[in-house]
């Protein structure tokens, strides 16, 4: 099948080719299934028969098939056969043919097997099952040239590819290499054949457009793979521009172009070259790009960096002379407010006992009235707390007697409701969880109103000291006023 396949796309596209020779099994294929009153169909038929027998059915088979040069008669008082089959002549023993082929499965064992419950039974047993209906169940005979039809089928509708695997030895074990063994199964799988079509043939076939598109680089720069204009002798002067081929290692069909595998690998080597030599050439190209890139980059970098440090550097210079003013009206106020000092020590000197005992009364006041007021937020908040904890526990203890009411009318309510009161639990439940939330939020909040308090007497005692402090300081100021006009009196009397 795969080679007249061969042979059949080399008529069809048009190719100059000799005829390839090579064992064709069609006349087996005949014998045993294709034609009329084949192996099979005589196996069936007697089959068919009550009184056939395995003789029977040998004497018919010599006597429908003795002629034919692939049919090996049996000798004289012999149950055997033989069929001469592409790897050799094949000898078939006709003892149990019939019983074999008829392969019988009592209806009534098929009938209880079928009444059985049991889903695993009716997996096994799934075909006679589905085989009780006909008069004549299918043979085994039958059932090969069935598969054997949709295996042909199958080939016929689609592009076959195969992969043939070798037994290097019969003692199945490593490193053990039988060369007849392997050249044996080469010859009879037709592995030789499908070779020698293979080197005689033309093995790599493409279409214009693959051909195009793949080696586009090797000619012609304007000539596009997608084209109408891309046939038979376009491609034929593509090949001839190429330089690469001989006359006798590529054809052009109709719609693709057959090609020796030789002349492929080197075109391939070739591509590949231009390939390799395109892609340096835009290595290169790329690589100067991003070298520009980065020198552009690192010069904007340094501009950036030399315009910080300048700035650094005149900064640093600005803040190194404002240091030393600063210093110098450190100097200049120090010594300034020395002699300030000076002065205003004297006078508060005389007054600090007077002060100081103003200042004490004053703060002991302040903080009795303090104290008096802490006490009173403290008892408040310790009020409200007990007030929430008893309406807490009050709210607990009606929660508890609801439920309570609720259970024992739960009760006695029927059986149907159990979902409707499983239902008002979850709901009772989640009024009790968002009541604690509730209070735990309220607890939060009272926590927060206590340090708002807190921060409210913190903030009075800061203001109270505030005011203190500047009452001692009017004081001070009236006191060095006072001071003053003695002073300007006595200094006055003494003119």
């Amino acid at each position: 099948h795969i080679f007249k396949l061969e042979q059949a796309e080399y008529e069809a596209e048009d190719i100059n080719w000799s005829h390839i020779p090579f064992v064709d099994n069609q006349e087996v294929l005949d014998l045993l299934c294709m034609r009329k009153m084949n192996i099979l169909a005589l196996v069936d038929e007697e089959s068919k028969f009550p009184r056939g027998s395995d003789s029977t059915l040998l004497q018919k088979l010599t006597s429908t098939h003795g002629k034919n040069a692939l049919y090996v008669k049996p000798k004289p008082l012999s149950n055997t056969f033989g069929v001469q089959h592409f790897a050799g002549a094949v000898s078939y023993i006709t003892e149990g043919f019939l019983d074999k082929n008829r392969d019988t499965f009592s209806k009534d064992l098929i009938r209880l097997l079928h009444a059985s419950k049991l889903p695993l039974v009716h997996q096994f047993f799934k075909t006679d099952f589905d085989e009780m209906g006909f008069k004549i169940p299918p043979t085994v005979a039958m059932q090969f040239r069935s598969s054997l039809d949709d295996m042909m089928e199958a080939l016929r509708g689609c592009e076959p590819f195969f992969v043939r695997c070798i037994k290097p030895n019969m003692l199945m074990q490593p490193t053990i290499f039988d060369r007849r063994l392997v050249l044996k199964q080469l010859r009879y799988s037709g592995m030789m054949e499908t070779v020698k079509i293979r080197i005689i043939g033309y093995p790599v076939r493409m279409p214009f457009a693959s051909f195009a598109k793949r080696y586009w680089i090797l000619y012609s720069k304007n000539l596009d793979s997608g084209s109408q204009d891309l046939n038979k002798h376009t491609v034929a002067q593509i090949i001839k521009r190429i330089k690469v081929f001989d006359g006798k290692d590529w054809q052009v069909g109709r719609t693709k172009i057959f090609i020796k595998e030789e002349q492929f690998e080197s075109l391939e080597i070739l591509r590949g070259r231009i390939v390799s030599s395109m892609a340096t050439k835009i290595q290169k190209r790329i690589l100067l790009w991003l070298t520009r890139v980065r020198l552009k980059r690192r010069r904007a970098a340094a501009v950036v960096f030399q315009r910080a440090w300048r700035t650094i550097k005149q900064r640093r210079w600005f803040l190194k002379i404002r240091a030393g003013f600063m210093r110098l009206q450190a100097l200049w106020r120090g010594h300034w407010q020395l002699q300030r000092y000076r002065k205003l020590r004297r006078c508060a000197t005389e007054l600090q006992p007077i002060i100081r005992g103003y200042l004490v009364r004053r703060r002991v006041h302040t903080m009795v009235l303090s104290l008096i007021k802490l006490q009173s937020h403290a008892r408040r908040l310790s009020a409200k707390r007990k007030v929430g904890k008893l309406r807490l526990e009050l709210e607990l203890a009606r929660e508890a007697q609801r439920r309570e009411e609720m259970e024992r009318r739960e009760a006695a309510e029927a059986a149907a409701r159990a979902l409707m009161d499983e239902a008002q639990r979850r709901e009772e439940d989640e009024r009790i969880r968002n009541l604690k939330l509730q209070m735990e939020a309220e607890e939060r909040e009272r926590q927060e109103r206590e340090r708002s308090v807190q921060r409210e007497v913190e903030e009075e005692r800061l203001q109270a000291e505030q005011e203190k402090e500047s009452q001692r300081i009017a004081e001070e100021r009236r006191h060095i006023a006072e001071e003053r006009r003695r002073v300007e009196e006595i200094e006055e009397l003494e003119r």
